[in-house]
């Protein structure tokens, strides 16, 4: 669902700068896109293509509204087998919809291959537009000033090549906050006289769901190896209010705990069939770790080797959202993988997923991940 936004007040003179990141995956475009919108809503990982969809970001600075949209990094051909067509692809079409291009460049990468790989997404961005470009070397932290000397001949000589570049480069640690800046003054000069597209006090036009799937893929890429993370699906199952999930043993409002048959409180069984079931326990965020799991032969749309988990719910304070998350995979030793031994990776991500959610969308939230096996069409 998109998000809705309440009426844009335009400021006296408004100009707006519309901007695609473009660059190698890897290169710390995320990082940037936070960086300069002063909120996290791009996630960030050590893995190439954490970022799966186009996300558009916007900075407000006096009369100047900047916006940024960042797209999958530009990948190698030996990722393409992993990646689907629509990621790989996105980059491109993010440039029928900009003004001009912050093409970022990982200081280290430039380093080792001499340019050659950003000359070449520089040649197929060439063919395809001509719009104006800004270069960003980032992650100057990582390297030497010796070899950020040998880097500055490798950018310049990039400039020279593609027309299109400003002939000021820009040199940043997005991490670090180093020149941002200099960034934003760059990207001022591009802007133009036009009413602002969105309110003042907006970051992104990304829902709350988009977020979450974002946060929750994100901590997947950290656990996984290879290839695994990138066949991961998601799907949302459940978005909803719902009471506080409550320890019937003790006064806490923050874990769920396992329902057993033999009790007499009936009003407050909640059954939640799945293959796998995870949840975090935390004194601090709503959320379960997984506990003595009952199984069950439930078969309520799942397959045979499904379990059921049931627990007991506290039916009071009405003001936990209920976020029902399956993660697809494409069959069963990836997902034995995905699971972990014990359940320790789905564990591990609920864990650190529960406070990130709570906090981007702010909301105290309760988070249940199914990990299945995504059944094939039979024709």
């Amino acid at each position: 669902m998109p998000k809705i936004f309440k009426d844009v007040v335009q400021p006296i003179n408004p100009k707006v700068a519309k901007f695609s990141l473009l660059g190698r995956a890897n290169s710390g475009k995320s990082t940037l896109l936070n960086r300069l919108i002063g909120k996290n809503i791009s996630i960030v990982s050590n893995k190439p293509q954490t970022t799966r969809q186009r996300i558009l970001g916007i900075r407000t600075i006096d009369n100047f509204q900047l916006v940024l949209v960042d797209t999958p990094g530009v990948v190698a051909k030996l990722m393409t087998s992993v990646i689907s067509r629509d990621v790989i692809s996105a980059p491109w079409r993010a440039l029928s919809e900009v003004d001009c291009i912050l093409f970022t460049a990982d200081a280290s990468s430039l380093l080792a291959n001499k340019g050659k790989i950003e000359s070449g997404i520089l040649s197929r961005q060439s063919s395809l537009t001509n719009l104006p470009a800004i270069l960003v070397i980032n992650k100057i932290d990582l390297i030497s000033p010796e070899d950020l000397e040998t880097v500055k001949q490798v950018a310049n000589d990039l400039v020279v090549k593609y027309s299109n570049f400003d002939p000021d480069i820009i040199y940043i640690s997005a991490l670090l906050d180093t020149n941002i800046g200099d960034l934003y003054s760059a990207m001022k000069t591009k802007a133009i006289d036009k009413d602002w597209e969105f309110p003042s006090d907006v970051n992104s036009d990304m829902s709350d769901l988009q977020i979450v799937q974002d946060i929750i893929r994100a901590e997947f890429f950290d656990r996984l190896n290879g290839y695994i993370p990138y066949t991961l699906k998601q799907k949302n199952i459940n978005w909803k209010l719902v009471p506080r999930y409550t320890n019937p043993n003790t006064s806490s409002h923050s874990q769920s705990a396992p329902y057993t048959d033999n009790t007499k409180d009936k009003d407050l069984k909640e059954e939640i069939p799945s293959k796998s079931e995870y949840n975090h326990k935390n004194g601090h965020q709503d959320g379960s770790i997984v506990e003595n799991p009952i199984n069950s032969d439930s078969s309520r749309n799942v397959d045979s080797s499904s379990s059921a988990n049931y627990y007991r719910i506290r039916r009071e304070n009405p003001n936990v959202l209920l976020i029902e998350q399956e993660i697809l995979v494409p069959d069963n030793n990836i997902r034995k993988i995905v699971v972990g031994k014990g359940g320790s990776i789905v564990n591990a991500v609920v864990a650190a997923s529960v406070p990130l959610i709570g906090k981007a969308i702010k909301k105290r939230i309760h988070l249940l991940i199914h990990v299945n096996v995504e059944k094939t069409k039979k024709h």
